[in-house]
């Protein structure tokens, strides 16, 4: 992935996030940076650069979108490395939905 292509904007993220409140601006900068590694850890999982998703529109494909806006809902609520509640994974949401379009064999997909 290029360093200036960022495919999620943050309003949508803040969309997912429930954090759209047009006034509430202190967690942007944050935020953009959360975009950006979450991406970049998405792109790692697919084992592809995330340019191979890119539909007609310009747009990701829906499974890699979704993806991505998982991580980045995981990376702003989690910041800290030690968590103090009990967390438990939500069962296999992320996995399935990068395991959709995984490269697995290191070449182009077929």
């Amino acid at each position: 992935m290029a360093a200036d292509t960022v495919y999620t904007t943050l309003e949508e993220a803040k969309d997912h996030l429930i954090a759209n409140d047009p006034e509430y601006t202190a967690d942007d900068g944050l935020l953009m940076g959360i975009i950006i590694d979450a991406e970049l850890i998405v792109s790692s999982d697919l084992g592809r650069p995330l340019s191979d998703f890119v539909d007609g529109n310009g747009m990701l494909v829906g499974p890699v979108r979704r993806a991505i806006l998982l991580m980045i809902g995981h990376l702003y609520t989690n910041r800290e490395p030690v968590a103090f509640a009990n967390a438990t994974e939500i069962p296999l949401s992320y996995k399935y939905l990068i395991d959709l379009e995984r490269n697995y064999y290191g070449g182009d997909k077929a």
